[in-house]
Parts: structure tokens; C-alpha cells; sequence
């Protein structure tokens, strides 16, 4: 028989010179069948845990996020509310980013008329007027409308004049228009200009005065101001939709840990169909499609009703880096979205 046994278990060891006993070894084989059961039911409550704990800890760090209070650098997860589009590396251009939410750019950016008021901003010859222009949609410009008349020098005898517009974005000059002349009394000054425009994009609108007729040196464009601002003028624009029908976008590729084996995702939206999500570890490897499962009604964190939360899912080992993909179709929204590695 035995004479020395194990520290944890008390499994049978044999010396050289011990005899065997069948006993033994059936009295070993139960202790480690007993040790083994433990251990898997152990494994089962925590693989039956994590999730759990992981939905937890998604909604606390969002709720914090809210509240504005500083969360760290995280390794384990990620998680945007979209405030705004610093989460988003890239995006096509037929997502619509509003503060909280993204959404398929679905109208397309249509004609425009101006709102303007009486007050009047003044170019002299050959100097520029910039407006800031948001575009809330995506859209081919075919011609922008100002609201301008010249005058001389004594800022009241209307004369005519000469102008250009041009659209920028980034410092660079998209499109410009020809130079077209500019009569009195405020009738509307029609610039052919073309240009694709998108959604979530800041252009500059540059009206150049060239010339203002008789009076060249001392002359005046006057611009009709925007209703609501004296800083910037009115304009009208003729334009064609271009709606999309999809979107998508993709996170950073943000620095996780490497050694995870499972991937848990909760999306937030309303309205369509649930979106898509997709993952890819590090910066090279293809995009691997998450897998659906469940959908709920749920209230958000900030107290948003009516909306549907959708678990999603991905095993296999993990890589360094890691970002999301997010695809929607349709009418579908998406407002705020958590992920944990496991």
C-alpha cells in the first residue's frame, strides 16, 4: 500500500519498495472525479456570471459617462453614447451623426430657401465674406442664391456689380462659380456652382466681391444677413438629394488586451431593424460578423423610452487591437452601444 499521499487531495504515492492496492487506485480515481465535478460546476456558475456581471458593468460605465465623470483608460471594453464623433475612425456617407444618435441619411439634401432679415453686411471690393454651412444631408449643389445689392461709396446710390462664390471644406476649394453680376435692391443673385455635399460635413461659402461697377475702389456689396445672426448672409440653395438607403461605421482601433477569448456586445436603437454588428482584431484582420441574440425593450441610461436593446456575441481568441463595426439599414437608429472582452 501507499505511504506517502498528496498536500490537496490526498491521492495515494507509492515509494519503490510500497505493494499496489486496486483499492487505491479506485479511492485516487473518485477523489479526482469529485475534484473535477467542482471545478466544472465552478466554470459553469462563472461562465453563467460574466455576461451577467459584464451588462452590469457596461451600464455603470455609461451611466458615469453620462454624469461626466473621467472612467480611464479601459483595456476590457468599450462603450459610446455618441455625444460626439470622436468614437467614429470612419464612417460612409450615408450615416447621419446627431449628438446621441446615428442613423441612415435617408432624405437627401433638397432646395433651401433663404431666411433673412433686414440687417446687411458689407464686403468692399475685392475682399471676402465667409459663411460657415453645415450640410444636414447628402446632396449635388447645382446653384446658391445671395441676397446682395452694390452701392457706391456713399453707401445709399445702388449701382451694379461683379461677384463669385466658391465652396471649401477643409481649406480646400471644392467648386466656384462664375463670375455673375450683381444688380440693386436685394432681388436674389442666382451663382451657378456645382458640388456633392455630405451630411456631417462643415463647408465655408466665400462670396468674393470683384468689382462694384463705376465706383471700383470705393464701392460696397451689401448682403442681406441670416435670420437669427448678423455674422453671416442669407443665401437660397438649389440642390439634389442623394439618400441612402444603408450606412456604416467603425471605430478606432483601440488597444485592449490581447488574450481574450470572447467577445459580449449590447446595442441600443429603435425603429428598423436591428443593426450589425461586426469585429476585427487588429488592424489587418477581415471583419468577423457577431452573432445576433437576444432583443428587449429596454429604457436607456439618460431615460430614452421606446427603445430595443440587442445582445450580440463572437468566440475566438483575441489579437492586439481590436474595433466595432456598426451597420444600419433603413429607418434604424442606434443610440448608444457597450462591448467587454472576456
Amino acid at each position: 500500500m501507499a505511504s506517502n499521499y498528496t498536500t490537496n487531495y490526498g491521492l495515494c504515492q507509492w515509494e519503490p519498495g510500497d505493494k499496489f492496492l486496486r483499492e487505491e487506485f479506485n479511492q485516487n480515481n473518485e477523489k479526482l472525479d469529485e475534484a473535477l465535478g467542482e471545478t466544472a460546476e465552478i466554470a459553469r456558475r462563472c461562465d453563467r456570471a460574466l455576461p451577467l456581471l459584464s451588462y452590469d458593468l457596461n451600464n455603470l460605465m455609461l451611466q458615469r459617462y453620462y454624469e461626466g465623470k473621467y472612467m480611464g483608460w479601459k483595456k476590457g471594453m468599450l462603450f459610446d453614447s455618441f455625444g460626439d464623433m470622436s468614437g467614429i475612425a470612419e464612417k460612409s456617407e450615408g450615416l447621419l451623426w446627431t449628438s446621441g444618435m446615428l442613423q441612415v441619411e435617408t432624405q437627401g439634401l433638397g432646395n433651401q430657401d433663404a431666411r433673412w432679415q433686414d440687417a446687411t453686411l458689407e464686403v468692399s471690393t475685392s475682399q471676402t465674406r465667409d459663411n460657415r454651412w453645415a450640410a444636414v444631408g447628402n446632396g449635388t449643389l447645382k446653384a446658391v442664391t445671395v441676397y446682395a445689392q452694390c452701392v457706391k461709396s456713399d453707401k445709399s446710390t445702388v449701382t451694379t456689380g461683379t461677384a463669385k462664390l466658391e465652396i471649401l471644406l477643409d481649406g480646400q476649394v471644392l467648386a466656384s462659380s462664375p463670375v455673375v453680376t450683381v444688380s440693386g435692391s436685394f432681388a436674389g443673385t442666382r451663382f451657378p456652382i456645382t458640388c456633392d455635399v455630405s451630411v456631417n460635413h462643415t463647408y465655408i461659402m466665400r462670396y468674393t466681391a470683384v468689382t462694384t461697377g463705376s465706383s471700383v475702389a470705393e464701392g460696397y456689396h451689401q448682403l442681406r444677413a441670416t435670420w437669427g445672426s448678423r455674422d453671416f448672409f442669407a443665401y437660397g440653395l438649389e440642390c439634389t438629394p442623394r439618400p441612402s438607403r444603408d450606412a456604416w461605421m467603425h471605430t478606432p482601433l483601440y488597444d485592449l488586451k490581447s488574450d481574450y477569448d470572447r467577445v459580449l456586445a449590447w446595442v441600443r436603437h429603435r425603429y428598423g431593424a436591428a443593426p450589425k454588428l461586426l469585429w476585427r482584431r487588429g488592424q489587418e484582420e477581415d471583419w468577423q460578423a457577431m452573432v445576433q441574440g437576444e432583443s428587449r425593450p429596454i429604457t436607456s441610461v439618460t431615460g430614452t423610452t421606446g427603445l430595443t436593446e440587442t445582445a450580440f456575441s463572437l468566440d475566438g481568441t483575441g489579437g492586439p487591437g481590436a474595433s466595432l463595426r456598426i451597420e444600419l439599414t433603413g429607418n434604424a437608429q442606434v443610440m448608444e452601444y457597450g462591448v467587454v472582452v472576456l
